[in-house]
């Protein structure tokens, strides 16, 4: 089944993203005209090993970050890419591939199969496999060293009425990352869409993969689900040195700083002295933060997506404290410094906020470097 219209997909892209890079406008003609044209998406066969005495079968396959992105999945990539606001002319590159892309799908296969068969042996489980075609292929993955996005289709053996998903941990070269959602994007498409949070250090492996294992929820119950991917990309986020920064009433501590084109994190601990410093520390925090980068561009709630996860204030012996962990989408990756602007509004009966009545307190914003 066809879930796209091609040519109109293609003109939305050019009206909504008119400055979008010359070269992914290349990429995104080059589909269409194979959809337009009828030109097969032709998929390298899973494979799903289902072992004796082991509990699950695990499915193995591999994808290549596609430089020509199957026109199928090209929206759902788009919108991913829009989403990263002024940080989409980096990211764009990491969902690119080097131009060998079949040999070397064919070689890292072949070398994982013959791990696994070495695990096998050294676990004592019978050799004997019942080969079974997976359910999900994956098409095609973004990684920034911060962010996994995986991109999958429903293959013929998957159960239609069936929404399948990844388990909460998704183990990236032994490292326990967690997944923040995996949805069918429409919804009966087979097109799915999952983000996984790096939250450490990845360690590299001389062949320049990463092995990515995790459950997979079916009908059935839930399988093990192993796939080989590339790790291009992985070092583009920037670990930044923590930093103290003084306030008139006491200080900030920069901590945990890392720096990536899908997000930009870090952790504030507040650390307010004096008379009345519980207050105080209130108004540092407010409601929420204006961002300015280093060109001195502003940003709104309406320009990037925060979210945050706040510690008590903690009073004691004329010492409030409070720890904050931000996360930001949509800044400028490049950007060499970011200032925070502490902000309030009012709120309505029903604790809406009401638009418009923003009061930005300047005087306590704080500039954290991002280099």
């Amino acid at each position: 089944m066809n879930f796209v219209d091609y040519e109109k997909f293609r003109e939305d892209l050019k009206r909504s993203c008119p400055k979008t890079p010359m070269n992914f406008r290349n990429i995104v003609d080059k589909a269409v005209e194979r959809g337009l044209h009828g030109e097969a998406y032709r998929r390298e066969r899973d494979r799903k090993v289902r072992l004796g005495r082991m509990a699950a079968p695990v499915a193995a396959c591999l994808l290549l970050a596609c430089t020509t992105v199957a026109a199928a999945e090209l929206p759902a990539v788009e919108k991913f890419l829009a989403g990263l606001g002024n940080s989409r002319k980096q990211a764009e590159g990491l969902v690119q591939s080097d131009p060998d892309a079949k040999e070397r799908q064919g070689e890292l296969l072949e070398e994982y199969d013959e791990k696994e068969q070495r695990r096998r042996q050294v676990a004592n489980v019978s050799e004997t496999a019942e080969t079974e075609e997976a359910v999900l292929t994956i098409t095609n993955t973004y990684i920034d060293g911060s962010t996994l996005m995986l991109w999958a289709d429903a293959t013929d053996a998957a159960d239609s009425s069936f929404e399948y998903s990844f388990g909460d941990h998704i183990y990236v070269n032994g490292v326990d990352c967690r997944k923040e959602y995996m949805v069918e994007e429409p919804a009966g498409s087979g097109h799915y869409l999952c983000k996984v949070s790096i939250l450490d250090k990845i360690p590299e492996k001389e062949d320049g993969t990463l092995e990515v294992i995790t459950k997979l929820y079916t009908p059935g119950g839930k399988d093990q689900f192993a796939f080989v991917i590339p790790a291009d990309g992985l070092e583009t986020v920037r670990e930044v040195a923590d930093q103290r920064l003084d306030l008139k009433e006491g200080s900030v501590e920069v901590s945990k700083i890392s720096v990536a084109p899908s997000v930009i994190k870090m952790t504030l601990h507040y650390e307010i002295t004096g008379q009345n410093a519980k207050e105080c520390l209130e108004q540092y925090i407010a409601q929420g933060y204006a961002l300015m980068d280093a060109q001195g561009k502003r940003f709104t709630d309406m320009d990037y997506m925060q979210s945050y996860s706040s510690s008590s204030c903690v009073e004691e012996d004329g010492v409030a404290s409070e720890t904050l962990e931000l996360v930001f989408e949509g800044l400028d990756y490049t950007s060499k410094t970011i200032t925070l602007v502490p902000y309030s509004m009012e709120v309505d009966e029903q604790g809406l906020r009401v638009p418009g009545t923003e009061t930005f307190d300047e005087e306590r914003s704080i500039t954290i470097s991002l280099e």
